[in-house]
């Protein structure tokens, strides 16, 4: 079954990243137009610039995330089939950093060992669950608020399009 939605999430990451990144063309012309007569000098203003820059954020930084979401799903078939020699590959490093530890003069090595360790154990756990990475798409929330921001993404690049006729008139 999962061979069969690696297809459909790569298209879906394709249009993802597309989306994003004309959300973030339309967020700088957003930006660029807030901007134009340099920073807001009232409290009033400064809160109006700040609301709309980060209404302009949010659909690109959302559809980012999705994006690489997505770039887990269909990098997951391979993390699986490799599940297996990854947990061989840390057992055998597991057991040289035990040996090292049992050696004469561990204790000069020791913080060594620990950032080696440190670094198996993070590797473990991400080989231990490699579906981590795909939580957000059962996030109803999270589904909830990546429509919003293809919606949104419309939506701004629309606006853009009008304040860059601004812009390129005043």
């Amino acid at each position: 079954m999962l061979e069969r939605l690696v297809p459909v999430a790569a298209v879906l990451a394709a249009i993802a990243r597309t989306f994003a990144l004309l959300a973030a063309g339309g967020a700088l012309v957003i930006a660029a137009y807030v901007l134009r007569d340099g920073l807001p000098e009232g409290a009033e203003e400064t809160v109006e610039a700040a609301i709309a820059l980060v209404a302009a954020a949010f659909p690109p930084v959302l559809l980012t995330l999705f994006w690489l979401v997505l770039r887990e799903v269909v990098q997951l078939p391979e993390r699986l089939r490799s599940l297996p020699e990854s947990g061989r590959a840390q057992a055998a490093e597991l057991g040289r950093i035990a040996g090292e530890a049992r050696a004469r003069g561990s204790w000069l090595r020791f913080p060594r060992l620990l950032w080696r360790f440190g670094f198996l154990v993070g590797a473990a756990r991400e080989t231990l669950t490699p579906w981590a990475p795909l939580l957000p798409l059962v996030s109803l929330p999270f589904l909830l608020a990546t429509a919003a921001a293809f919606a949104g993404t419309v939506l701004e690049v629309a606006i853009a399009l009008v304040l860059l006729v601004v812009l390129a008139s005043g």
